[in-house]
């Protein structure tokens, strides 16, 4: 259960603490999890403590009653802050897993990035740029537009007070807007190479069918929004292991627009029947994963890891790559994405699917999310012969 169910569930029993409370003793706890696996020696007030001192910047009543030096030191830049810690505080033990990163994520950096809880993202639908950004501005809502389409703001912003959420905009995390069009560098597969490669088509002639799509493990559809508005629209298969987040999607896909398209529930563990044994133009696996590279805004998750997980979900993103790749046309694309750090689940996982499949990589690395105060994710663009 992420921590921040379960503290909902917990205020709703414990009735005395106001909205000042709330927010300060969830602020407190969050703290003490972004030091992830370090300090765990400290007793709960010193790990409390430390991580309110490290992930803050700005004095308060606390730190003045408890560690008044501390208070005066506050506004220091993390790395100044852990070298006056005592006994001092090894960054690279928040995260004890550096050597197995995927190549591109800087180890160090990334540990210490978790001492800061990543921003909001939104992605601006396209037709409504405009529409949006006058919005916010008559709102008056402080905010960094990214490019044409991304708009960065704080977390906690009610913005279905302001925008139309799915219509107007999407709520999506930087690296998860370029999942499927980033420029790949030395690869050399830009947005419109891409959208070229996956088409094949000419989508003007009516005699040429539409691109056939399968969202694998849709959840709550983000990927097959961003594809639609990248390439769309196209004819749209999604499925997941659980029907109550394909409900979820079907309420989300109304709301963006997206209408006529299919949606049955798969668990891929096991070979799966597709209605007309109907092949694929593009398979879209947005794998199960340890989450790693989301970390950053449930750092509960990293304090609890077990480094025997990893193997886990390697074994369960094979068994899906498996039973979904007999579904997709010779010639076809497979995008294989995760929102990992570990490189046993994607570069690991790129090179199982070339050993043991017909598939050709044609671009792969990941979006290192953290040097933006966002997720970081990996992602590798497959063709089948």
């Amino acid at each position: 259960m992420p921590f921040s169910h379960f503290l909902k569930a917990w205020f709703k029993t414990e009735k005395k603490f106001g909205s000042r409370d709330r927010k300060v003793i969830s602020d407190l706890c969050y703290s003490a999890f972004r030091l992830g696996k370090a300090g765990l020696s400290l007793s709960t007030e010193e790990r409390i403590l430390t991580g309110y001192y490290l992930t803050h910047q700005e004095p308060s009543d606390l730190l003045a009653s408890l560690r008044p030096e501390w208070n005066e030191q506050v506004h220091l830049s993390q790395t100044e802050k852990l070298d006056r810690l005592n006994p001092p505080l090894d960054p690279s033990g928040i995260f004890p897993w550096l050597d197995q990163l995927s190549h591109g994520i800087e180890g160090p950096s990334y540990s210490l990035s978790f001492l800061t809880q990543p921003d909001l993202f939104l992605r601006i639908r396209p037709g409504h740029e405009k529409a949006v950004i006058e919005k916010l501005n008559t709102a008056k809502i402080p905010y960094t537009l990214i490019g044409s389409h991304t708009i960065q703001v704080q977390n906690g912003i009610k913005l279905e007070e302001v925008v139309e959420v799915n219509r107007e905009v999407v709520v999506q995390d930087l690296s998860s807007q370029h999942c499927l069009d980033q420029d790949w560098g030395d690869w050399g597969i830009s947005r419109i190479d891409l959208k070229n490669s996956i088409l094949k088509i000419n989508p003007e002639n009516p005699k040429i069918p539409k691109l056939l799509v399968w969202d694998v493990c849709a959840a709550s559809g983000g990927k097959s929004i961003l594809l639609w508005d990248l390439i769309g629209p196209f004819d749209l298969t999604v499925s997941d292991s659980r029907s109550s987040i394909l409900s979820n999607l079907s309420i989300r896909f109304s709301e963006a627009g997206i209408r006529g398209y299919k949606k049955f529930v798969a668990d891929l563990t096991r070979p799966v029947s597709i209605e007309g044994n109907k092949k694929f133009d593009l398979m879209v696996v947005d794998a199960p994963c340890t989450g790693s590279g989301t970390w950053g805004r449930t750092p509960e998750q990293l304090v609890f890891f077990e480094q025997e997980k990893i193997g886990e979900y390697v074994q369960l993103q094979r068994q899906i790559l498996t039973n979904s790749l007999p579904h997709l046309k010779p010639g076809g694309r497979l995008v294989y994405i995760t929102c990992s750090v570990f490189k046993e689940e994607n570069e690991g996982n790129v090179k199982w699917l070339e050993e043991n499949f017909s598939l050709t990589c044609l671009g792969s690395g990941s979006i290192e999310g953290y040097t933006k105060r966002a997720d970081s994710l990996y992602s590798a663009f497959f063709e089948i012969h």
